[in-house]
């Protein structure tokens, strides 16, 4: 499991600096957007780039935290039923990453 709760928090990281630089560059990489949608016709990249980022910084420090706690409890004493507590937030705050991420691409990049 510790592999998986590694490379749980490469992704964190890799998608913390997507955001950084999507924010800078005020283009938004493919990574965070449906393969359907052609990016030369999504009509407020603008709009989905300043609804998102705050989301996105926020979705990745969790992810982090979770993820260094994960990793933590490998070699540290943590109570099962905050390893099991964590495990679930994880699970709801990649649902709820979905969710917001598919409304704002209906939102502000389909036509």
């Amino acid at each position: 499991m510790l592999a998986l709760e590694v490379i749980l928090l490469g992704c964190a990281v890799y998608m913390l600096v997507l955001t950084v630089k999507m924010n800078s560059s005020k283009e938004i990489p493919s990574f965070f957007v449906s393969s359907r949608i052609k990016m030369e016709n999504a009509h407020d990249k603008e709009g989905y780039i300043n609804y998102m980022t705050p989301r996105m910084y926020l979705f990745c420090g969790v992810l982090i935290v979770f993820s260094l706690i994960s990793i933590a409890s490998k070699y540290i004493f943590v109570p099962p039923v905050v390893t099991l507590v964590i495990n679930i937030l994880y699970f709801v705050i990649l649902i709820l990453y979905g969710v917001i991420s598919v409304k704002a691409q209906n939102k502000f990049l389909f036509k």
